[in-house]
């Protein structure tokens, strides 16, 4: 068991010596259907007596005070249960727990965006009135949330793996809701009311994070690809990208933050959000993750190119870490912008490359949000399509409700025979466009690579493409930072950015 004392946050599940794990907490969703673990610190060698509704537990704390108690696996329960520790004449308890499913939230500004900024907000507001009270939520703050305004002093000192994020579980309703994740929350409303299951959400998203933050050090040490980002100074490392550097600067000002090996703690450090939050709690099972994150890898096109190396990574290491091989992964799809504010000329080829990465890491999902972007905002405000898009993939192949469509069209092939092209699609029952007009951003290239524009026409699930040019050897759909792409399948849900190889 990793020693908890050096880490752990003293919180109201904390009397006189004995202390739950800060993960812990009154009003939490546990994983149903795997073993329960339970885990704090008491006076060493202590005997502490755990029950966890009618289940009882002994077990003694070791030399350094760290205990652990396990669980038998329980089912999906929305009667609640008490939690009790005791050591001593020392007694911790906690109220109203549920048996369901625990979904982790992470990534950048985009997964941070809470409710009350959502363009839904009015509707969600309206569903908080009478709010449903089996989802829980746990979000956590941070010092330096929001902005490039330097840190103070105070806070600097909170820039360690056990002191930076800061949270706890709450019932879903108007207190909370509104400052947690538009992203999760839609997506947790849609999967309670499908699944009658109680749903968990933790979040821990940091704005304009890059998703080298996330990722454990050690398993980027062992990818040769990828060692230079840990080599001395972070700050000064050219291999990390150097609007990252700067607003660490921004930052710190003139105070100092704790310091590793790797230099001055920030959440923007390679390692750190994962050290400072998932990293702290693999030892809880949960059902799957939910990513959006990319805008700050995408400011240059060797990040960009690099992106799927970092993705697959990530997602090989934290099922790793949490021995959970097979936990869903879903991600969001960069969304469409235009290049005035942004530095999104990579956009395209990203939004193809996190495409292509669904053949590549199983038990994948990726929600499509091209067509909701907003113009010169890196932040679309429609959280709630985004939500419910994560949703269908979750239902369709975590859940086992194939009646639900996960995806609009995702291009699988193209041949050619003379001049036409056939491009075929998962996903692509009932192919239309959105908006009755003939498909548009469609465009081949010859063995120049030159690409030009080209007609389209929808035949079943299938799009032929009138070739341009002699010997086409690619087409692509939706390849501009700001797509006004229109192709979708009989839900109207919206076809990927891709370029794919004709054959």
């Amino acid at each position: 068991m990793r020693h908890l004392t050096a880490l752990l946050i003293l919180t109201a599940a904390a009397v006189q010596g004995l202390t739950l794990d800060p993960l812990l907490g009154e009003h939490m969703v546990l994983q149903r259907d795997q073993p329960v673990v339970i885990r704090g610190i008491a006076n060493p060698n202590e005997l502490i007596q755990v029950s966890l509704g009618s289940e009882q537990q002994s077990t003694t704390a070791n030399s350094t005070g760290d205990w652990e108690a396990r669980f038998r696996a329980r089912p999906a329960n929305s009667a609640p249960v008490v939690l009790k520790a005791k050591a001593g004449s020392a007694q911790v308890v906690l109220n109203d727990i549920l048996f369901g499913d625990v979904w982790v939230c992470a990534g950048q500004s985009n997964m941070e965006w809470p409710l009350q900024k959502d363009a839904n907000v009015q509707e969600a507001s309206k569903m908080l009135a009478s709010p449903n009270t089996e989802i829980r939520l746990r979000n956590h703050t941070f010092p330096g949330q929001y902005g490039k305004k330097a840190l103070s002093a105070e806070q600097l000192q909170d820039m360690t793996p056990g002191r930076f994020f800061k949270g706890e579980w709450s019932v879903n309703g108007p207190k909370s809701a509104p400052q947690f994740s538009a992203v999760g929350w839609w997506f947790a409303q849609r999967i309670q009311a499908s699944t009658k299951v109680p749903v968990g959400m933790i979040s821990w998203s940091i704005g304009g994070a890059p998703i080298e933050t996330f990722i454990r050090p050690e398993a980027m040490a062992a990818e040769a690809s990828l060692a230079a980002k840990l080599k001395g100074d972070w700050e000064k490392n050219p291999a990390i990208d150097s609007w990252v550097r700067l607003r660490a600067r921004e930052h710190f000002g003139k105070a100092q933050s704790p310091r590793d090996a790797m230099g001055i703690n920030h959440f923007y450090k390679p390692g750190f959000a994962w050290a400072a939050g998932p990293g702290l709690s693999t030892w809880m099972p949960v059902k799957g993750f939910l990513w959006y994150q990319g805008e700050s890898n995408s400011l240059s096109e060797p990040s960009a190119r690099e992106y799927p190396t970092l993705l697959k990574l990530m997602v090989a290491d934290w099922r790793a870490q949490w021995k959970q091989p097979e936990a869903p992964f879903l991600w969001v799809q960069l969304s469409s912008i235009d290049t005035t504010g942004y530095k999104s000329q990579q956009w395209p080829m990203f939004r193809d490359n996190q495409r292509r990465l669904l053949t590549e890491i199983t038990g994948s999902g990726m929600a499509v949000s091209s067509d909701i972007g907003a113009k010169n905002d890196v932040h679309p405000r429609d959280k709630k399509t985004v939500g419910e898009r994560l949703a269908r993939w979750a239902l369709n192949f975590v859940y086992g409700q194939k009646q639900v469509v996960a995806s609009g069209p995702l291009a699988t092939s193209a041949t050619v025979q003379g001049s036409k092209i056939t491009v075929k699609f998962n996903f692509g029952v009932g192919l239309g466009t959105s908006d009755k007009t003939p498909v548009r951003e469609v465009e081949v290239a010859g063995a120049d690579g030159a690409f030009s524009a080209a007609t389209a026409t929808l035949q079943g699930e299938t799009m032929i493409v009138v070739s341009p040019v002699k010997d086409p050897k690619a087409v692509r759909y939706g390849w501009v930072p700001w797509s006004q792409g229109n192709l979708v399948n009989s839900q109207g849900l919206p076809a990927s950015t891709f370029q794919i190889e004709v054959k």
